[in-house]
C-alpha cells in the first residue's frame, strides 16, 4: 500500500492511527498515589512499556493490551480506580490521553524493570537487552524506587514475568536486605499478556480458553494483594498495641 493510501486509511479508520504512529520512547515514571505521605503495601513491576499504552500514557501498563487484566485485578482489590468503567480497558493510550482518562492508587506503586518502550524500529517494539537492564542508570533508577516503597512500608513485590522476576529477585537479595531494614519479598507472577498467559498454562488439557486464563489470573492477584493488604494491617495493629 502506497504512503498517500495508508494515510487516507488512517483518516477514516482513528485505530490505524493509533497503530502507524511511532514510537516515542519516552521515560515512563513510576505511579504512587496522590499523597506523598500515603503507605505503600505492594509494588508491582512489568517489563517496559507497552507502544500503545504507557509509552503514550506515561502511566505504567494504563492503555497497553494488558490493562484489561491486570487493572481488572487492581480495581478488584480496592488498589485502583479511575472514572467511567471496565470498557475504558478496552481504550489505547492515545485514546486514554485524549480523554484525560488516569487511574489513582491507593497502597500501591506501579513501575517497570526498564523505564522506556524498546523499539526496533519506529512502529515495532523489542525486549529490553541485558544491557540496558543492567546499565547503572536503571538500576540505580529501579533501587531508588524500590527504597523509597520500602520507606513507606512497602514489603512485597510483584513482578509480572520472568524479565522483571529474574532483575527485583538480584537487586532485593544484593541491595535490600539490609539487617536494620525489613525483608522484602518478590512474588513472581505470569506476565498477564496473551503469550505469558498461555506459557504459563501449558500444562493445561487443550482448548483452554484465554478468557478463563485472564479470569484466573485475575482472581489470583486479587486473592494475593488482599492476603498483603491484611498482613500489612496485622503488622499496624500489633505497632499500635505495642
Amino acid at each position: 500500500m502506497t504512503k498517500s493510501r495508508v494515510a487516507a486509511s488512517a483518516l477514516t479508520d482513528p485505530g490505524k492511527a493509533i497503530r502507524a504512529a511511532p514510537i516515542t520512547g519516552r521515560s515512563v515514571p513510576a505511579k504512587w498515589p496522590d499523597q506523598e505521605s500515603a503507605p505503600i503495601h505492594i509494588a508491582f513491576y512489568g517489563e517496559a512499556p507497552g507502544r500503545y499504552g504507557a509509552d503514550r500514557t506515561l502511566c505504567p501498563f494504563w492503555g497497553d493490551k494488558v490493562a484489561r487484566v491486570l487493572y481488572r485485578a487492581l480495581r478488584g482489590a480496592g488498589v485502583a480506580s479511575w472514572e467511567g468503567g471496565s470498557e475504558v480497558l478496552g481504550l489505547l493510550g492515545m485514546e486514554l490521553v485524549e480523554r484525560g482518562l488516569i487511574p489513582t492508587f491507593n497502597g500501591i506503586m506501579l513501575s517497570n524493570a526498564f523505564d522506556r518502550c524498546p523499539a526496533a524500529s519506529p512502529t515495532r517494539i523489542r525486549p529490553p537487552s541485558k544491557a540496558e537492564l543492567n546499565s547503572n542508570e536503571n538500576q540505580t533508577r529501579v533501587l531508588g524506587e524500590l527504597r523509597a516503597a520500602q520507606a513507606r512500608g512497602c514489603r512485597t513485590i510483584i513482578a509480572l514475568g520472568k524479565v522483571a522476576g529474574d532483575m527485583l529477585g538480584h537487586l532485593t537479595k544484593a541491595e535490600l536486605s539490609q539487617a536494620d531494614q525489613p525483608k522484602m519479598e518478590v512474588i513472581v507472577r505470569p506476565h498477564p499478556s496473551a503469550l505469558g498467559l498461555m506459557q504459563s498454562n501449558r500444562h493445561r488439557a487443550p482448548g483452554y480458553k484465554l478468557v478463563e486464563l485472564e479470569d484466573d489470573w485475575v482472581n489470583t492477584t486479587v486473592a494475593i494483594i488482599r492476603s498483603v493488604l491484611a498482613r500489612a494491617q496485622d503488622r499496624a495493629t500489633t505497632t499500635t498495641i505495642v
